[in-house]
Order: C-alpha cells, then sequence, then structure tokens
C-alpha cells in the first residue's frame, strides 16, 4: 500500500505547500513476514514475492520522480535494475538530479556506487554505527538478505577479481 501512501502524501504536500523528503528502501524479511502472517491467520504486511517487491519499489521510484518537485530521494537500493531505471529516468526526463541522493550499503554493491559517482550522480556508503550488540544483528540480517541473491554476490566477486589483475599490470 506505500504507493498510495506517496501519492496521498504528494498531494498533501502540494496542498499544503511542504517538501517531503524520502529515503525508498526495499524491505526485507520476504519469508519471515510471510510465514509469520500465515502462521497468525493475518494478511501479510509486506509483498508476497521479490518480484511484486521489485514492481512496488520501481512504481514509487517511478512516482516520486515524476513529481520531484515535492521531493527530496534517496535511492537506497542494491538493485542494479531498480538504479538504472531512476538514472535512465532521470537522463530522460532532464531532472535536476543534485536533490537526489543514491545509497547502498559499505562494502555492498561498490560497483554501482562507482559507476553513480563517476557519472556524477550523488552517491554515498552508509555505515551503520552504534554498540556492537545493536549493529550486529543488522549487518547479520543484510548479509543474509543478499546471500540469497547469490549471482549479484558472485558477480562482485568477479568484477573484484577482474579488478586485481588489472591492477597488477599497472
Amino acid at each position: 500500500d506505500r504507493l498510495e501512501y506517496v501519492k496521498v502524501l504528494n498531494d498533501e504536500a502540494e496542498q499544503n505547500q511542504f517538501k517531503i523528503g524520502v529515503k525508498l528502501v526495499r524491505g526485507a524479511y520476504m519469508e519471515k513476514e510471510n510465514e509469520r502472517a500465515k502462521n497468525l491467520n493475518k494478511k501479510s504486511p509486506i509483498c508476497e514475492s521479490k518480484e511484486a517487491t521489485d514492481d512496488n519499489y520501481n512504481s514509487i521510484l517511478e512516482f516520486i520522480l515524476s513529481n520531484n518537485l515535492n521531493f527530496g530521494l534517496v535511492v537506497a537500493t542494491h538493485n542494479k535494475n531498480s538504479t538504472k531505471l531512476a538514472i535512465d529516468f532521470i537522463e530522460k526526463n532532464n531532472l535536476n538530479s543534485k536533490k537526489i541522493w543514491f545509497s547502498q550499503l559499505l562494502g555492498m554493491s561498490d560497483d554501482i556506487t562507482f559507476n553513480l559517482s563517476n557519472l556524477g550522480f550523488n552517491s554515498i556508503k552508509y555505515v551503520p554505527y552504534g554498540n556492537l550488540n545493536e549493529v550486529m544483528p543488522y549487518l547479520l540480517r543484510r548479509a543474509d538478505e543478499n546471500s540469497s541473491v547469490n549471482s549479484q554476490s558472485q558477480g562482485e566477486i568477479k568484477m573484484i577479481q577482474a579488478e586485481l589483475v588489472r591492477r597488477k599490470k599497472i
């Protein structure tokens, strides 16, 4: 229901003349949340599948970019397709990309972060900070989520290996 929520928020911003700051994230725990809802005999609070999650994320991303005068945006994703969608939309519509930021977790999707920065987009790495007992569960969840996207991890390893070979030749 987040697309509808963002649309309502956009209408309120237009009516009351305020700006909206959004950090757009995909979410997590799909399997666990769907199983928990099933066990509690409740409607799941999240999308039913990875594909539905991606479609939802990309729909919200396009809506926010289409209404960019009301929004400041952080596109927080390790997903290459969503990143490309945002870049293509920004370039096609000649948007001011200075109020749009891209963000990835330090140590993940470094190729996305580097290429975004190299293309002149605002690109940041976020670093979880806090007590070890607070930060470790978060990092372990991120590692678990991204281990399910094994092909992306394998692709990153291949890119790192290729870069090491390239640097040895220099």
